[in-house]
Parts: C-alpha cells; structure tokens; sequence
C-alpha cells in the first residue's frame, strides 16, 4: 500500500486516468451550429446529407444543421461540414456542437479529471496545480493566452513573477554565494577590480535575468566584503559600488525580452496595438550590441564621478569552492531548459507566460524551492 502514497505513482496515475478519458469514444452527435453563414451557402453544399432544423428564436445568429439518418456522412459528420466549409473558401465558418462532444471539450474533460485527481490526492502542492490550469488550458488548445491568464493577471506580469522566482532559486540553491566568491578570488584586493568585474558580469548576466533581481544577488554578495573591508557609507567608495551595480544591471537589461519587466510590456504593447510582434530573437539581435557596449560604459561612468579610495583592500578568500553540489546542479539545469525555451519560441509556439509556470513547477517538484519560498 506505500506505493499507493508515492507521490510520483500517484502524479503517474492522474496522467494515466487522463489518457483513459481521451482515450474513451468521443459521441459526435447529429446537430450542428453554423455561425459566420448569413446566405447559408454550406447548407447548399451538403444538403443531401444534412437537413436544415427549424429555429428555436428569432434572435438566433446562425442556423442548425442535423444530420440525415443513412447519409454518407459516416460517423463524423463534423469534420465532413468542416471540409465542407473548406471548399467554400470562406474561414469565418464556425461549427459549434449541439448535441454531441467536440474534440475540444473531450480534451478539456480529461483535464478536469487530471485536476480533480491532483487536488484530491496532492502529489505535488496545490499551489504548483493551480499555477498549472492556465498552462494546461492553453496547451490543450482550449483557451488562448490572454483569455486563459485572465483570472489572474496579464501574462507579461506572470513573465516577470517567474523571473524573480528563477531568482530567488538561484540565491536558496547557492550560486549567488558562489559567483560571490569566485569574483572576489578573481579580483583580489582592489575595490575597482572587483567592482567592475561584479558590476559588468551581472550587467551582461541581466541580459537573460530580470535586472532587479541581478541587482538584488549583486548587493547580497557584496554587502558583507564591504563591511569586512571598513567600508563606510556615504563615502565615494561606497557610493561607486553601490551604483555601479543598478547601472549596470539597467543597462544589460534590455539586451533580450527576459531581461527587465519593461521589455516584455513594450513588447506586448507593441503586438496589441500595431499586431507586430518581436520574439525573443529579434530583440536581442537589435538589443544585445548595444546592452554589451553600455554596461561597461556605465561602471566607468559611475567610477569618473566617484572615484574610490585606492587604499581600501578587500578581504582576500583562499577557501576553495568546492564542487558543484546536486541541489545547484538541478537548478542550473531547469532554468537553462527555460531559458532555451523562451529563446525558441518562435519554433515551438509556446508563450513565455507557459513556459515560465512550467520552470517554476519543475523547481518545485526538484525540491529546489517550496511554495513558502515565493
């Protein structure tokens, strides 16, 4: 009986109990309504295998069609008027169902399944679940992004949300502490090198990281070799390497959509006003030059105003690294994945708002964060 408590039997099993449903005959049905005709020219088209239902209201803004008893318009009679409507050369046709099941809702069926069994049974947490429904929704082809996000949020605000948890799994799983290190090993004693060497890697890293949460990693790792150093605040050292990091990370952040939250908004204005849209490509291939030139220009912007005092020596870090641990392993894993998806989104057709909400709950599900954590 432990297996039947098994949280990955149990996430297997809904999968499973999914497929049954899909897998169960759909009923097609014999009634069909036809939305887009005025002159009824598809009726025209298959009046030997469908008759014409007399209708219910005035106000009605199409017509009903039922199959004829015997006809050869086989078991599927919905996909014969869809062929039908075809040949017409006329795309705003729509044919609804009446009486029957269309493929649509046999698909959004086995879902509500899968999610009655998921919310029952909980074998990953009921937050991660209701995250998914949009992503289920749109990937099932029952709703489009917009209207599927609706409830919550608009997507470009889900886009960034899961920028910030990606985050906040890097600092939990350690990397932040590690990339910390590893700077200040690299730079040494100087304040300047450190700082630019800080400064110009997380600006460039903003590029595929939101610019607040760079800025935020940045800070955590360089607030205490300030206070190991004597730093004290409003001084032009202090001043140097606590701008030089938000001016960086500005800067870097508009080298892909991923980078800050008014990227993605611009563009989503931009596809809902003018119906142009530029993927993850298109941008950084205009943006990137100019993110790469500017970050480093801003640091030494920052450093002419305020100059640090050459004599402050930061703390020297001997300690070794150490390797990699499994926790940091899973989580640079996932968020390449997500970071991989987003830029080929153009290939695949997945919104960013999807994709997003699967990295997070595959986060969770690795046991990198708990829902407590965001």
């Amino acid at each position: 009986m432990n297996i039947l408590k098994n949280k990955s039997f149990q996430l297997i099993a809904a999968a499973i109990l999914a497929g049954v449903i899909m897998l169960l005959p759909r009923p097609e049905g014999t009634r069909f309504e036809i939305k887009g005709d005025p002159q009824q020219k598809l009726l025209g088209q298959v009046q030997d295998r469908f008759r014409l239902v007399p209708p219910e209201s005035e106000k009605s803004k199409g017509y009903v069609l039922e199959t004829i008893a015997g006809s050869r318009s086989g078991d599927r009679p919905a996909e014969d008027l869809e062929q039908a409507a075809a040949r017409l050369g006329q795309g705003k046709i729509t044919i609804g169902y009446v009486n029957g099941l269309s493929p649509t809702a046999h698909r959004f069926l086995a879902t509500l399944v899968f999610l009655i069994f998921m919310f029952v049974l909980e074998p990953i947490p009921l937050e991660v679940t209701a995250l998914c429904i949009g992503v289920l929704l749109i990937l099932i082809g029952v709703s489009d992004v917009k209207s599927a996000w609706a409830a919550y949020m608009h997507p470009v605000v889900l886009f960034i949300m899961c920028c910030l948890i990606f985050a906040i799994a890097l600092d939990k799983a350690g990397l932040t502490k590690r990339m910390g290190q590893f700077v200040a090993r690299k730079a040494g004693e100087s304040v300047t090198r450190f700082t630019f060497i800080l400064a110009c890697g997380l600006g460039i890293a903003s590029t595929v990281m939101h610019d607040a949460a760079a800025t935020a990693i940045a800070i955590a790792a360089m607030l205490p070799l300030m206070r190991a150093a004597g730093i004290q605040p409003h001084t032009n050292t202090a001043k140097f390497m606590m701008l030089a990091l938000p001016f960086a990370c500005s800067s870097g952040g508009m080298g892909t959509l991923v980078g800050g939250g008014r990227c993605m908004v611009s563009a989503a204005f931009l596809k809902e006003f003018t119906g142009v849209e530029i993927n993850f490509l298109d941008w950084a291939l205009f943006a990137m030059p100019a993110a790469l030139v500017t970050v480093p220009a801003s640091v030494a912007a920052v450093w002419l105003v305020f100059r640090p005092d050459p004599s402050i020596k930061l703390p020297r870090f001997e300690d070794s690294l150490g390797p990699w641990t499994s926790l940091e392993k899973r989580t640079v894993l996932i968020l390449a994945a997500v970071f991989v998806a987003w830029l080929t989104k153009s290939w695949h057709g997945l919104d960013y708002s999807v994709t997003g909400p699967l990295g997070v709950a595959a986060l969770i599900m690795a046991r990198v964060l708990v829902w407590e954590d965001i």
